[in-house]
């Protein structure tokens, strides 16, 4: 399954299980982020390293943009969150596919 497929019943399942709006748009900016950054690979197909550099690439080359012009880096608060969603859609893909 490649990873958008995978984002779709991910963010489904967020929705499902009550997150709020937006926590499910930041799990989906994030992820999409993550999907590009890999080239909507295979779920199957994704290392430890690669989220590696996914994450040396948010603290250094990837600029937010947000609506409010505010250019700043990502804060360290918010990398503990990707880091928690990166392998909670990992596992949660692992465990629709068994």
């Amino acid at each position: 399954m490649n990873m958008t497929s995978a984002l779709d019943g991910f963010l489904f399942t967020l929705k499902a299980d009550g997150y709020s709006p937006a926590t499910v748009d930041l799990y989906r900016i994030m992820l999409t982020t993550l999907i590009t950054f890999l080239q909507d690979r295979e779920v199957s197909e994704i290392a430890p390293n690669d989220l590696t550099r996914y994450f040396a690439y948010l603290r250094g080359d990837y600029s937010p943009r947000r609506q409010d012009g505010n250019d700043a880096p990502l804060s360290g608060s918010l990398f503990k969150t990707i880091g928690r969603q990166s392998g909670d859609f990992s596992v949660g893909q692992k465990k629709n596919s068994v």
